[in-house]
């Protein structure tokens, strides 16, 4: 809805989706509290109309908005200016606008219309609106623009068991037959509003008709936009995501069960649907507890072996650095004993050999080639082996 309002189809919407059936179906629980005295009503109307619209605001609203009061003032005819207020039936303008000039129109169009006082209240839609719907008896849908699916807030009406009143727009006629979930009006002619109105509302009273209706609608609602989410994502598996050949390639519309383009597959979501609010809750904590402890012990695996592995890596990183520190310092020693010493000159050489001469004769160290040499006689001793 959104896309289609500010883009010009540049998205491909799927407005079909089960969640608001299944918040319909749960909707009774949430809006348990007395929300006529949270509306400012001490004793609670007769009946309660919403008059609901378009979920943006757009030009020309308040106007169809107005002739939707119009048509319902006929309602009024039967009820005296000198009866009391709280009487009379109670008209709720719900929109999106929370500004106060907004509610200021409405108060000046209900009193050109001759409303009574107090009877027509403007209401900024809080959030989704649920709560003012739960405790209405009937809504309206008081916009005649085209939308591209079915209104929100009336589903939300439906799942709720309201009877609805809508235009015959061509969204909402796709899926509201007149008289049978709901009323439709042509919005060429707005005094069928106003006779559709007198019908469903008798004394003061929902007709049993209206309740009827609105019994079907709720059943219907369920599974309301099923076929179009189906048709949906198996024309975007087909149209815009590439599949590697591995894969089996999604199945043609025309092959899909029509038992699943019926109806939503509730039986998967049996156990969350029984479930309380509380017991969901307390689910989704615990989940949600388990898988953050699970992250923790991850982190702390995950820590001890990063540890590991920086500690093995340094042990290793040490053990190489002493390896090639003990080799530098045996090359350094080899190289030492190798290197060459200062000789000096010639001179200096052949007087270092002289001087070590005369101090190895100083020592009388005489070789037998020196002894022979001198003339002086040898004496050469063998061992005697007693033979």
């Amino acid at each position: 809805m959104i896309y289609y309002t500010f883009d010009t189809g540049n998205y491909y919407v799927i407005p079909g989706s089960p969640a608001e059936a299944w918040k319909g179906e749960n909707a009774m629980n949430l809006y348990q509290d007395n929300q006529h005295m949270k509306m400012g009503y001490d004793e609670p109307a007769k009946v309660l109309i919403a008059i609901v619209g378009s979920q943006f605001m757009y030009r020309g609203l308040w106007l169809e908005h107005a002739l939707i009061l119009q048509a319902l003032l006929p309602l009024f005819a039967d009820f005296s200016s000198g009866n009391n207020s709280n009487s009379h039936p109670k008209i709720i303008v719900l929109s999106s606008d929370s500004t106060s000039n907004y509610s200021m129109a409405f108060e000046r169009i209900a009193l050109n219309l001759r409303y009574p006082s107090g009877v027509v209240k403007h209401v900024a839609a809080d959030g989704d609106g649920g709560s003012v719907l739960s405790m209405t008896d009937l809504v309206i849908y008081g916009s005649f623009f085209e939308e591209p699916s079915f209104p929100e807030i009336l589903m939300k009406a439906m799942c709720l068991g309201k009877p609805i009143i809508a235009p015959d727009l061509s969204n909402i006629r796709k899926y509201v037959d007149d008289r049978v979930n709901g009323y439709l009006f042509p919005r060429e002619n707005i005094r069928v509003l106003t006779q559709i109105i007198l019908q469903v509302i008798s004394k003061g009273k929902l007709s049993p008709l209206a309740h009827n209706i609105a019994s079907i609608g709720r059943g219907i609602v369920k599974n309301l936009t099923v076929q179009e989410t189906v048709e949906g994502y198996t024309l975007l598996l087909e149209n815009v995501l590439k599949l590697s050949s591995e894969v089996a390639p999604p199945k043609a519309v025309i092959e899909i069960p029509s038992k699943l383009k019926e109806e939503w597959q509730w039986n998967l979501f049996e156990d969350f649907l029984n479930s309380t609010l509380e017991d969901r809750s307390s689910k989704l904590l615990n989940k949600l507890e388990e898988q953050w402890n699970h992250s923790r012990r991850e982190r702390f695996h995950s820590l001890v072996a990063m540890n590991d592995s920086f500690s093995y890596e340094i042990w290793e990183e040490e053990k190489k650095m002493h390896s090639i520190n003990t080799k530098r310092r045996r090359e350094e020693l080899e190289l030492k004993d190798r290197s060459d010493q200062p000789r000096g000159t010639w001179e200096d050489v052949y007087r270092n050999a002289k001087k070590a001469d005369r101090a190895r004769n100083d020592l009388h160290e005489r070789d037998e080639r020196e002894l022979e040499r001198t003339g002086q006689p040898l004496c050469i001793y063998e061992p005697y082996f007693g033979e």
